[in-house]
Formats: structure tokens, C-alpha cells, sequence
């Protein structure tokens, strides 16, 4: 199928939005369907009805209708998120101490402290998580993780499921925390804790979700 490309507007890009004719839209669920059939996306596409999507992917309000496996990797996706989420809250924790921000530095205080107790709440389902299987659904889609990023989130883990981050109000404890080396942290980002200029840069929510 091929499509006529319409006359730029006058006042594009301003005008410009993704809204799709009935055609297009249709020949874009089909080719999501057939490229990505199986996938979360895919059966978004195909639904009849309209769609009320939350926040994260495992909080939409269809989820139990989803098939098997995909409810699988939303479990995984759920687990490693929350798990992942205080390594961010640990970088930017640093940076602030090393800034000497007041203000920040009691606010990441205040978020570590609530991540440690969703993490509390979260044991048992940590415990339980099948991490072979999640590295295994992950290099299914990108086998070319490198080693220092999979030995950085694999110690995370271990270390969350352990209890030995549960960081409290001193930055010994997060220092402890980051120990595995600031780069790990935030692939990019990280240099900030080397650089003098990425520090200053710094918008208080590297990495942050």
C-alpha cells in the first residue's frame, strides 16, 4: 500500500501532530501486528475498545487479559523497576552530597528511605523472582549487554534481595551502596561524580523515573 505525501502546511511544523487518517492507522496496526505480533504493543493495537493506560505498563487495568508470557515479562519489567529505581535514587544522593545541596540531599534522603520500605514490602516477591529467566528474556531481545553493566545490575539485585542497601539517613550507607563504582550507576551520567562540568550540569534527577 502506498501513500501520497500532502503539501507541507504553512505553518508546519507547527501544525504537525501524529494524528493518523482511518487508513493510515489501519496499515500501521497491521504492520505492528505482523512485525511485533505476541508483544505487549501488539495486543494494545488489537483491541476493540479504547484503551486507559496507566503510568507503567503492569499497572494498565486489561493486564489480566494479556496472555501468559506477556504478563510474564510485565512481572519482570515490575520487579526489575522497582529494584533499579534506588540505584537512580543512590547516584543522585551522591551528587547532591558532593554538591553540598541541602535541599536535595534531604530530599533523596527522604526518597531512599521510602524506596528501602517498598523494598521491605517487596521481599517476598523479590526472593522469589527467577533472575536466570529474566536475563534470559532480556538477551532474547538484546544479547549484547556487556559484561560490566550486567555485573553491575546483577550485584544490585543480589544485594537488594539481601537487604544490604537499605540505606538509611547517612551518606556512608549510600557511599556503601555505590561502592560497585559511580559508572555503573548511570552509563552516561555517572562521569558527573568525575566531572566537574557535568556536576554543575546536574538537573537533580539524573536517571529518575
Amino acid at each position: 500500500m502506498a501513500f501520497r505525501v500532502a503539501a507541507a502546511a504553512e505553518d508546519f511544523p507547527k501544525t504537525a501532530s501524529f494524528a493518523l487518517e482511518l487508513e493510515e492507522a489501519r496499515y500501521l496496526q497491521e504492520r505492528i501486528l505482523a512485525k511485533a505480533g505476541g508483544t505487549m504493543l501488539a495486543c494494545l493495537i488489537g483491541a476493540d475498545s479504547q484503551l486507559n493506560l496507566s503510568g507503567f505498563p503492569w499497572e494498565y487495568e486489561g493486564v489480566a487479559r494479556l496472555p501468559a508470557s506477556v504478563r510474564n515479562e510485565l512481572d519482570h519489567a515490575r520487579r526489575f523497576s522497582a529494584v533499579m529505581h534506588g540505584a537512580a535514587l543512590v547516584y543522585n544522593a551522591l551528587i547532591a552530597h558532593a554538591q553540598q545541596n541541602e535541599e536535595s540531599m534531604a530530599d533523596f534522603r527522604d526518597r531512599l528511605l521510602e524506596w528501602t520500605d517498598e523494598m521491605v514490602a517487596l521481599r517476598p516477591e523479590l526472593e522469589s523472582w527467577d533472575v536466570k529467566e529474566f536475563w534470559r528474556r532480556v538477551r532474547l531481545q538484546n544479547n549484547r549487554i556487556g559484561r560490566p553493566t550486567w555485573a553491575f545490575i546483577q550485584t544490585w539485585i543480589d544485594m537488594t534481595v539481601k537487604g544490604s542497601v537499605m540505606v538509611g539517613d547517612d551518606i556512608s550507607g549510600r557511599r556503601r551502596a555505590a561502592d560497585l563504582g559511580p559508572r555503573a550507576i548511570a552509563e552516561r551520567g555517572a562521569v558527573r561524580l568525575l566531572n566537574k562540568t557535568a556536576m554543575e550540569q546536574w538537573n537533580g534527577e539524573a536517571g529518575n523515573w
